[in-house]
């Protein structure tokens, strides 16, 4: 038997494009923020979003922190069964983020300091101030929007968060242009148009997590702080990736600001706008396979991790190259849209490439993020997104006539280097313990290399079913499991299976499975796509269609049904 990938290829799949348009919806109202600015306002107007955008990024920071934590850990325990600790770790996370929120909105009245710290003694601190202080009036919605995303996502609600991005962008769109032209309030209007857009989006998608068939439903006893230290440490690599982003945009700003002058800075203001556009592939592509991740891992599930892995990084490649080329072709069409000073197309190709590298050392970074190894994630994502362009860049400062917008992919592929030595030290310092890290993904083999586990694969049909029940039994005699144990393995398979294909959705095409004989538990676990669906909730329906289900679970030792990630997971201990 052996493991077809198709599963969790269509399961990446159906998730990436929702995630990808969740995380271009953001991006896409900068855009239109820069560009009813730009034509309103003129360059200050730009150049003011683009010195304001670390104030953005910090608010970024702590929603990221918080949500992104609190979902690996209610990925993590879902993976485990523990649905009701993922519930309460959602609540737990939510709670920090209102009163975060809520505290952090009292920045408002530092605006005037903060503006003017950004405007560096420019003149611009007239444009930066409004933008800020109504952005830091409303925080609260930009920490929270990260929930919906996360959890809806969790909850295999793929089609809601789509139309959350729908529901952001065209009410951005829409009061930019009232907010910007008819009523015009300038830097102010921009502003609100992005709190209340994404207000209206937070409503929208904390509404479909509350719905009756969620189970990340609002409950006041689960309110509270409880592990909230292991929510913030298991969030950290994200949240420092938008506190590096912002420390990083100062610091450009002031270098770009140093070497090219005002001219420098309106080509900077653009690449910087186009740059959002590319976290769709730089952070899309893995944050839709961390979740996944996560729950395999939790699962110790080393064959499914590797056809995620794999997975992404093609899509990444594959993506990142089709985004570099649009760029370049486009080049004059944008150089008109921004009124940009000079000739974009060599930046533009710097700035692809720049996505070509970058996608790849996140992938690596996010990945050790949802496998647990927090602290080396956390250096990767220090080397990639903050020390090494600001070093790259600070370089060119003694370089004499020195092609500035190299450093974008110069340091991108710094951080690949990097990335790949450091793991292949850990790895190589792992190699001679009880059980070494393999390769490049330090992961733990010796389940499979002691052949205590099995992963495969098993077509939706009953002669496939059947098949796998037989050749299953080879498996439980090598683990010199008794008999009885092996017929349980027997009519586990073909009564589970024969019943999933027939009541799940016609689209169904093969369900993936696990058998393990460990030291503590011997038993299967079965995943599929399609509609929740328990079986051992129908029992009392149709006893004699439903017969092999009530005798498998009246002698199973345990059994449990739990619905993540758009995968019905059903695990057997017997």
């Amino acid at each position: 038997m052996t493991h077809d990938d198709s599963f969790l290829r269509r399961q990446y799949l159906i998730n990436l494009f929702p995630i990808m348009f969740s995380l271009l919806g953001g991006t896409i109202n900068a855009l239109i923020d820069s560009v009813f600015i730009s034509l309103k306002l003129g360059k200050d107007g730009l150049s003011a979003v683009t010195l304001s955008m670390p104030v953005y990024l910090v608010m970024c920071c702590i929603g990221a922190l918080i949500a992104a934590g609190g979902s690996f850990l209610s990925a993590r325990e879902a993976g485990q069964e523990n649905i009701g600790e993922a519930k309460r770790l959602y609540h737990t996370a939510l709670t920090l983020a209102l009163i975060s929120g809520i505290l952090f909105s009292l920045f408002a009245i530092a605006g005037g300091p903060i503006s003017d710290f950004l405007a560096q003694g420019d003149q611009l601190g007239g444009y930066i101030y409004p933008y800020i202080f109504v952005s830091l009036l409303g925080s609260l919605p930009f920490m929270l929007i990260y929930f919906p995303v996360f959890y809806l996502q969790l909850a295999g609600k793929r089609k809601e968060i789509s139309m959350m991005t729908v529901i952001m962008v065209i009410a951005d769109s829409v009061l930019d242009m009232v907010l910007l032209f008819v009523i015009p309030l300038g830097m102010t209007g921009a502003a609100l148009a992005s709190v209340i857009s994404t207000l209206v989006a937070c409503i929208y998608g904390f509404a479909c997590l509350n719905r009756k068939d969620s189970d990340y439903r609002f409950d006041a006893k689960l309110f509270g702080l409880k592990g909230s230290g292991t929510i913030l440490h298991y969030g950290s690599p994200t949240a420092l990736g938008n506190f590096y982003d912002a420390v990083r945009l100062f610091a450009v700003n002031a270098l770009i600001l140093k070497i090219a002058g005002a001219s420098g800075a309106a080509v900077w203001a653009i690449l910087n706008t186009l740059s959002e556009l590319s976290l769709m592939i730089v952070s899309g592509v893995p944050q839709a396979g961390a979740p996944m991740t996560s729950v395999y891992h939790s699962a110790r599930e080393n064959t499914g991790i590797r056809v995620l892995f794999k997975l992404e990084m093609l899509v990444g490649f594959v993506m990142s190259v089709v985004f570099c080329g649009v760029l370049v072709l486009i080049h004059r069409p944008l150089e008109s849209l921004f009124n940009s000073p000079e000739v974009l197309t060599m930046p533009l190709l710097s700035l692809g490439l720049s996505v070509l590298a970058n996608v790849i050392s996140t992938i690596w970074s996010v990945y050790f993020n949802a496998t647990g190894r927090i602290v080396l994630s956390n250096i990767l994502t220090a080397l990639r997104r903050l020390i090494l362009p600001v070093a790259v860049l600070f370089s060119y400062c003694f370089v004499e006539n020195a092609y500035i917008w190299n450093f974008l992919p110069v340091s991108a592929m710094l951080s690949i280097v990097l990335t790949w030595i450091i793991v292949a030290v850990i790895s190589a310092l792992n190699s001679g313990k009880k059980y070494p890290l393999s390769g490049m993904l330090l992961l733990d083999d010796h389940l499979e290399r002691e052949n205590k586990v099995l992963d495969y694969s098993v077509a939706a049909n009953v002669e496939s079913v059947c098949d796998a029940s037989e050749r299953i039994k080879e498996f439980c005699q090598a683990n010199n499991m008794d008999k009885k144990n092996i017929y349980k393995m027997g009519l586990a398979i073909e009564e589970l299976l024969t019943v999933m294909i027939q009541k799940s959705s016609s689209d169904l095409k093969t369900i993936d499975m696990r058998s393990f004989a460990l030291d503590d538990n011997t038993g299967i676990r079965i995943r599929c796509a399609g509609e929740n669906f328990n079986p051992f909730d129908h029992v009392d329906e149709d006893e004699d269609f439903y017969m092999g289900i009530s005798m498998l679970e009246k002698t199973a030792a345990y059994v449990h049904h739990s619905y993540t990630l758009g995968m019905n997971t059903i695990i057997i201990f017997l």
